[in-house]
């Protein structure tokens, strides 16, 4: 831990946090693979973001993820 930069610590030490009390953790913000590889590893178990898609309006739902490419 002692390698771990300041923020990278905060985030590890509430993913461990809400770990211990049975809860999920929710990364918001994820824009690239560079935040979201790490925030893997020290085990959040979900993110949103631009990475993964844009602000979308409820309408614009569907056509979306009919038009996006898949993986």
């Amino acid at each position: 831990m002692a390698q771990l930069g300041l923020w990278d610590a905060i985030v590890q030490a509430i993913i461990d946090m809400a770990g211990g009390l049975k809860l999920r953790t929710l990364a918001e913000g994820v824009e690239d693979a560079e935040l979201s590889s790490p925030l893997r590893f020290m085990g959040c178990d979900e993110a949103q973001g631009y990475l993964y898609a844009p602000p979308l309006a409820a309408e614009d739902l569907e056509p979306w993820l009919r038009d996006r490419p898949q993986s």
